[in-house]
């Protein structure tokens, strides 16, 4: 499968990027984030509306609390193209909402809290830019553009 391109996520106006736990590629800007009160299989979850470099699944319809959705599930690019075989979802993609109240999640990535961490930037007062190294703590989130691969998956850059 070759060495996957990540893409880094240099974002001078915001304080938060979320990563991968397991091998910390950047996910998401903490700007993407729409909502903090979704539940998944781990506990809480964040509803993104754009990640970077994760692939996603084959869809299928799952039930979840709001009704039947059509879902992909999404893996870290880094880790699945390290180990295929054993790589966790971080969350799923909603493809279809079947109620026209959940419509609005559609294209939308829902990502598990315990398969990210928070990188938090130091922001200086001169406006906004970063000073110094990031600061790592516990919990954060995911990103993806598509494109066919050869084993099935799409990859999201």
């Amino acid at each position: 499968m070759g060495r996957p391109f990540l893409q880094y996520i240099d974002s001078p106006n915001s304080s938060k990027i979320y990563a991968c736990r397991f091998c910390r590629s950047h996910l998401g800007k903490g700007d993407e984030v729409l909502s903090k009160a979704f539940h998944a299989r781990s506990g809480k979850a964040y509803l993104f509306n754009h990640v970077v470099n994760v692939v996603v699944g084959e869809p299928e319809e799952r039930y979840m609390t709001t009704g039947l959705h059509v879902v992909r599930d999404i893996y870290c690019s880094a880790c699945k193209c390290r180990t295929p075989l054993s790589a966790q979802p971080l969350g799923w993609r909603y493809e279809v909402a079947n109620e026209e109240g959940q419509r609005y999640k559609e294209g939308k990535f829902c990502v598990e809290r315990a398969a990210i961490m928070d990188l938090e930037r130091y922001v200086g007062s001169s406006g906004g830019s970063s000073q110094g190294g990031s600061r790592s703590s516990m919990g954060a989130d995911e990103g993806e553009l598509f494109e066919d691969s050869e084993d099935g998956f799409e990859e999201a850059y």
